[in-house]
């Protein structure tokens, strides 16, 4: 019995775990500060409430890449699921009060002679 008991505790952290991710507001900022701290800093998340199931607000969502920015004020979502494979997320609803697409050119080649 003992065994049984060690054996499913981790499948209860983990089921605990994925619940309180998905259905409080501290699992969604926990997983608005993940997503910051992706590779090349591209996503800057403020003023995340609500949670993962159910639908979330964020204050601000602004997306940054070498040629564009885009920024989204009083997102409001809500959110259905996701696949990995290739990487997509799906919603309900997802609306903002504001948005903002800010495209740069690309870089103008040199045209000063070799020297």
């Amino acid at each position: 019995m003992a065994l049984l008991a060690l054996t499913m505790l981790p499948v209860l952290l983990l089921l605990a775990f994925s619940t309180w991710l998905l259905t409080t507001t501290s699992g969604l900022r926990m997983v608005a500060r993940a997503v910051e701290q992706l590779p090349d800093g591209v996503v800057r998340i403020e003023g995340a409430s609500g949670a993962l199931q159910g639908g979330f607000t964020l204050a601000r969502l602004t997306v940054t890449t070498p040629s564009t920015t885009v920024v989204a004020e009083n997102l409001r979502a809500e959110w259905i699921g996701f696949d990995l494979q290739p990487l997509r997320f799906e919603f309900d609803t997802l609306a903002a009060q504001r948005l903002a697409v800010r495209v740069r050119p690309p870089p103008q080649p040199s045209t000063a002679p070799p020297p």
